[in-house]
């Protein structure tokens, strides 16, 4: 195996040499193999309207016969380490089904997707219906495009896209606050693009309900995880607020935290008080736009901004761009 690119460290964090993917073994960071799924380039041979009975042969059996044909234009939206995307037909409209194979972990996730059929908003991904059976759980949700993780890769966002962007995402997730719902992993392959180009937050299957008291929870993307959750506590507001400081760090940096390194390094660097580092960037905003991300990764949770705050600043950005 070929060696890792040298990391240089300073007070903020890490400057990336090169890109190379990153590995995870901890339960904190499984996903470093995201939820929100790989694209796969295979067809499937078979298709499926979602509203009819092929809905229990799924449940039972995890998937149907390639010998059973529906509508030919089925196929395989992405595939993870939760299961399968498929796109599907719903009432006659198209969308996206993921199929997770039932284990604890995964039944887990599932009961926190829950949470996103409670949110009705344009700018966070629907999700119509979840089915838990013997083998599988089906969640049927709104077909979108490609991930901000894959925009980021593909293209530089000008300075009124990197702040539009920011500030659609965080009105989202002010949403979800307001409904007493804790994303609890915020990056950017969790954000997804529809095909008119409307952001829209995705993936709640590590999210938590305020008002759930008895939940204990550890979760999160290393680079993008809180401190105070690395350390065992509670995912709350504020540490939703921190990955969001780490997903604008991104947007004008279009690099990815800590890349390269393994998990339980960026777990550590990440407590200790490491940022990703932006010291010879310019983010076209005489300091502005950086200096808020900066509040935002705050190591004192208290100190951060409140969300409502956030989206004043960054109107007043975008009104003065």
């Amino acid at each position: 195996m070929a060696s890792s690119p040298r990391i240089i460290i300073s007070k903020f964090g890490q400057q990336k040499l090169s890109p190379r993917p990153t590995k995870n073994s901890l339960n904190i960071s499984k996903s470093l193999s995201p939820k929100t799924p790989t694209k796969s380039p295979h067809r499937l041979s078979l298709s499926f309207n979602i509203d009819t009975p092929n809905k229990s042969k799924i449940l039972n059996n995890q998937l149907l016969s390639p010998r059973e044909k529906y509508n030919k234009e089925n196929c395989v939206v992405g595939c993870g380490g939760f299961g399968t995307v498929y796109r599907a037909s719903y009432h006659g409209n198209p969308v996206a089904v993921k199929i997770i194979k039932r284990k604890i972990d995964n039944d887990t996730s599932v009961e926190s997707e829950k949470n996103a059929k409670l949110l009705q908003h344009s700018n966070i991904v629907k999700v119509y219906e979840i089915d838990q059976g013997i083998n599988c759980s089906i969640i049927t949700m709104e077909l979108c495009g490609k991930t901000l993780q894959d925009k980021l890769d593909e293209s530089i966002l000008n300075k009124i896209e990197r702040i539009d962007t920011w500030c659609t995402i965080t009105i989202a997730l002010e949403f979800c606050h307001n409904a007493g719902i804790i994303h609890a992993d915020i990056k950017p392959k969790n954000i997804l693009i529809s095909a008119d180009g409307n952001i829209k937050l995705a993936d709640f299957g590590n999210s938590i309900s305020t008002n759930d008291i008895a939940i204990n929870k550890s979760s999160g993307t290393p680079g993008y995880v809180a401190p105070e959750v690395i350390k065992g506590k509670q995912p709350t507001k504020s540490s939703d607020i921190y990955s969001l400081g780490i997903l604008a760090w991104q947007l004008l940096t279009r690099k990815i935290p800590f890349d390269g390194m393994h998990a339980h390094t960026i777990l550590y660097l990440s407590g200790k008080g490491n940022r990703p580092n932006d010291e010879h960037v310019d983010d076209e905003f005489n300091g502005e736009y950086k200096n808020l991300y900066r509040q935002m990764w705050s190591d004192d949770e208290n100190k951060r901004p409140l969300i409502n705050i956030i989206i004043i600043k960054l109107k007043e950005l975008l009104k003065n761009t």
